[in-house]
């Protein structure tokens, strides 16, 4: 079945953007950002609510080590039949608004970072 990879689909315009493939029922996702324990919370009520299969992936967009972990973890995800091929990624990446500015472990700005 399609699988869709959704970033920071646990909260605000990425909660909605798996909400509406979620309804449809024709594809799985993957829920992927900084928060485990949002994503199983926010992956549990999907499942239950629309009956589809929900997989989460730890990934801070604002870490170049944690996107390239991510993407070990979701290439094992594929070879190992966890998950169905990604038919798309959808980026929903949040900004960070704090002053004074603030930079991530690669010396980035975080908002920066993070898109």
């Amino acid at each position: 079945m399609p699988t869709v990879l959704i970033t920071g689909g646990h909260n605000g315009h990425g909660l909605e953007a798996v909400k509406q493939p979620a309804a449809g029922r024709k594809l799985n996702l993957v829920l992927a950002g900084r928060s485990l324990d949002k994503l199983e919370a926010v992956a549990k009520q999907i499942r239950s609510q629309y009956g589809v299969k929900v997989t989460t992936l730890k990934l801070d967009l604002s870490s170049l080590a944690s996107v390239r972990a991510a993407a070990e973890s979701c290439r094992a995800m594929l070879k190992n039949g966890q998950i169905d091929l990604l038919q798309a990624i959808v980026c929903n990446a949040g900004a960070v608004f704090r002053t004074p500015i603030s930079y991530s472990v690669d010396g980035i700005e975080e908002t920066f970072a993070g898109n």
